[in-house]
C-alpha cells in the first residue's frame, strides 16, 4: 500500500545512517501531503471532488501521492535502480485506487505527479547529481546538474 513505499524510504535512510536524507524525505512527504490535502479541500464542492463510488474528497489521490513521493525520493537520493523498483508498488497503489472505484484516473495521475515533483525538488542525490524540475510562464522542464 502507500505506506509501504514511504516506510521503505524511511527504513533506507535509517539503514544508511543518512540524517540529511531523512530530512529531505520529511520535506518531500510533508509537501506532498499538504499540497494534496489543500487540493482535496479546494475541489471538495466540485465535480472533481466526487469519487466514482460517490464519496467525497477524490482529487487528487492521497494514497498515490504518498506512494509516488516515497518512490521519487528513493530514486533521486539512492539512484534510479532502487527508485524504479519502488515505482512498481507505487504504480500498484494508483492502479488499485482506480480499480476499486475509489478514484478517477485523473486523481491518480495528479496525485502521483505531486509526489514525484516533491521528491525531485527536495531531494539531492548522494552522488552529487541534482535533478530539479522547473516551471516558468512558458516553459516546463527538468534541470540536471552534476559535479565532476
Amino acid at each position: 500500500d502507500n505506506e509501504v513505499v514511504a516506510a521503505l524510504a524511511g527504513a533506507i535512510t535509517l539503514a544508511q545512517q543518512d540524517d540529511e536524507g531523512f530530512w529531505m524525505l520529511a520535506k518531500t512527504m510533508g509537501t506532498s501531503f499538504v499540497t494534496t490535502e489543500a487540493l482535496k479541500y479546494a475541489t471538495h464542492d466540485t465535480d472533481w471532488g466526487i469519487r466514482p463510488n460517490g464519496d467525497d474528497y477524490a482529487f487528487p489521490s492521497g494514497h498515490t501521492s504518498t506512494a509516488c513521493a516515497g518512490a521519487a525520493f528513493i530514486g533521486q537520493r539512492y539512484g534510479w535502480r532502487y527508485g524504479s523498483a519502488a515505482l512498481l508498488p507505487a504504480a500498484y497503489v494508483g492502479w488499485s485506487r482506480v480499480d476499486q472505484d475509489l478514484h478517477h484516473v485523473r486523481d491518480v495521475v495528479v496525485g502521483c505527479a505531486l509526489g514525484v515533483v516533491s521528491g525531485l525538488y527536495f531531494t539531492q542525490p548522494k552522488t552529487g547529481t541534482t535533478v530539479t524540475p522547473f516551471l516558468d510562464r512558458q516553459v516546463w522542464g527538468v534541470q540536471i546538474q552534476s559535479v565532476w
